[in-house]
């Protein structure tokens, strides 16, 4: 029985080297304009530049008031590790939250957004925080990746596989 647990514990932690679920989302590494500015005017486009390139088709960019209410909302290309959107001619004056969801180059989801205002000054509801909170909206990063729910649930097969060959061997052994 001690050589079976052995073997089962040996098998479990060379599983667990390799079967390390990587975190490595991509991350953003700047916005123009940045979170929080109050700009005169309004932005020509808003663009967000991240760690790595991104997949294509997978995505988007809304534009929503302070109110919550979507103004825009449209798939966008990137370039490379940029998203960007054209600010339309039409929204007034403000302050918004430009929002994205992207794919990073591993396949992970990642949403985040900023908050900025043109035209008129904020009021000190919607001014960030340094906790990730802005006025009304919170961002967000999804926390459970594809990759990680692969990760446990191979692990869990490979456990439950070792336990069934562990007690073979131990029948076979006990018949002889």
């Amino acid at each position: 029985m001690t050589r079976g647990v052995s073997l089962t514990l040996v098998a479990l932690a060379f599983l667990a080297l390799g079967s390390t679920p990587s975190e490595a989302h991509s991350q953003l590494v700047s916005s123009t304009p940045a979170n929080g500015a109050v700009l005169a005017v309004a932005p020509t486009t808003v663009a967000f530049v991240f760690d790595e390139p991104l997949l294509p088709d997978l995505d988007t960019i809304s534009i929503n008031t302070k109110a919550g209410v979507n103004v825009v909302s449209q798939r966008v290309e990137p370039v490379g590790n940029t998203l960007s959107i054209t600010w339309p001619a039409t929204i007034d004056p403000g302050t918004y939250q430009v929002a994205y969801r992207i794919v990073s180059g591993d396949g992970h989801p990642v949403t985040g957004a900023i908050l900025f205002s043109f035209g008129t000054p904020p009021t000190p509801s919607t001014s960030p925080s340094a906790t990730g909170v802005t006025g009304d909206y919170v961002l967000v990063e999804e926390s459970a990746s594809v990759g990680t729910i692969v990760s446990i649930v191979a692990l869990i097969a490979a456990v439950l596989s070792i336990t069934l060959i562990v007690v073979l061997v131990k029948r076979g052994n006990s018949k002889n």
